[in-house]
């Protein structure tokens, strides 16, 4: 036969058991085998309480793979949870912190000590890791003629965690503008951390093509004394132009009375018409009316 006894008891490592302060001795027979189990405390000859193995576990903040949300914030956490050892635990950090969970910690690299009741120690060093920063770049295509709606914006995006978010100031929800007027636009980025950065970009246009004509008419019916002074301001220059008599030039001169019309052409292609007339007078017509002499002779004929 065996005999099992289980007790709840401090003991010291020899053949003696001391419980409340009684010594106890088991003895058996010679028929008989003892199983101890024992729960309790398991004191050494140095005095200390026996335990398990002495060590730490380390539990920190988790941003979507790094340790604190955004670069700068200090929303980083760690926590300390001894295994082994013997209770009570004290703490002491290399940031001069005194318990077993940090918060509110920046990115950076922490040291603990921990000493558990018989004064053994356990150190560990975690480093929190930030994201890097949120940055926001953009290139620009401004439009080419006036009032179009040929403008770009191409954003790119650096730093943060993925996956980004866009909120433009025209409602637009796409990373890149396309396709739009002159104006300044500014978008939001929120990365998965919910980390922001703004930034705006300015689409320009040139001005309008505008022309004006200063027109010399013909004086005399018939003549070819005519000109149209022509003045284009606006667009980009240098400025090309089409008549609708096939002159290239910029101004018409010793022209007949007629309607003339023009089509500029700026540098980016960009196209304004207008159109002059030259007038002229009437032709200048002479009629006459004859009374002839009636005697041979006399002077009595008029016109």
């Amino acid at each position: 036969m065996s005999l099992l006894i289980k007790l709840g008891i401090t003991f010291l490592k020899n053949t003696n058991l001391l419980f409340g302060g009684i010594v106890i001795f088991f003895c058996t027979n010679a028929n008989a085998s003892l199983n101890l189990d024992f729960y309790g405390k398991h004191l050494n000859h140095s005095n200390k309480i026996a335990s398990l193995a002495f060590g730490l576990g380390v539990t920190v903040s988790n941003f979507n793979g790094v340790n604190i949300s955004c670069n700068g914030v200090n929303d980083g956490t760690i926590s300390i949870v001894p295994s082994g050892g013997v209770n009570p635990y004290t703490y002491v950090w290399s940031n001069g912190a005194s318990v077993a969970d940090l918060i509110g910690l920046l990115a950076g690299t922490y040291t603990v000590t921990v000493t558990d009741n018989n004064g053994d120690t356990e150190s560990t060093t975690i480093t929190l890791i930030e994201p890097n920063q949120l940055i926001l770049t953009n290139s620009i295509t401004n439009i080419f003629c006036n009032g179009a709606s040929t403008g770009a914006i191409d954003l790119t995006v650096t730093g943060g965690t993925t996956n980004y978010s866009y909120a433009w100031s025209n409602g637009a929800i796409t990373q890149d503008l396309n396709a739009i007027a002159a104006n300044t636009y500014t978008v939001t980025v929120t990365d998965a951390n919910s980390c922001t950065s703004t930034t705006s970009a300015t689409i320009t246009q040139p001005t309008a093509l505008n022309l004006s004509t200063t027109v010399t008419n013909v004086l005399c019916n018939g003549a070819s004394t005519g000109a149209i002074d022509l003045t284009v301001t606006g667009g980009t220059t240098n400025y090309s132009y089409a008549w609708s008599n096939g002159a290239i030039t910029q101004d018409l001169n010793g022209v007949v009375a007629n309607t003339y019309t023009v089509t500029v052409t700026d540098a980016n292609s960009c196209t304004s018409t207008t159109s002059a007339t030259i007038t002229q007078p009437t032709a200048l017509n002479l009629s006459t009316t004859v009374t002839n002499v009636l005697c041979n002779g006399a002077s009595t004929g008029a016109i």
